[in-house]
């Protein structure tokens, strides 16, 4: 479905424009909308991180998710703690944003 039927191509220049190519097909439709202009956002909910025993400071969590590997490994241990999950999708934001 072209979202453009919906009034999506009023709306592209409030994305960075190779975000906004990401949802365009080949023949100029829009089939996504981007969730958000940024890359990657982390919520730090300090509390919820200290009952997990994780570390709650801003740069202390900043540290340990310095890579992806970090920041999967500090999910798995915040899902191992609390058997919550950390994000809502393995692409995405974590899901106490």
């Amino acid at each position: 479905m072209d979202l453009r039927a919906f009034g999506a191509d009023e709306i592209e220049d409030l994305f960075l424009s190779w975000q906004w190519a990401e949802g365009t097909g080949p023949n100029g439709e829009i089939v996504a909308i981007p969730r958000s202009v940024s890359g990657f956002g982390l919520c730090n909910y300090p509390d919820l991180l200290e009952r997990a025993g994780l570390p709650s400071d801003r740069d202390a969590v900043a540290d340990a998710t310095e890579t992806w590997d970090d920041l999967v490994a500090f999910g798995n241990r915040y899902t191992a703690a609390t058997g919550r999950p950390f994000l809502d999708s393995p692409l995405d934001s974590p899901s106490s944003c």
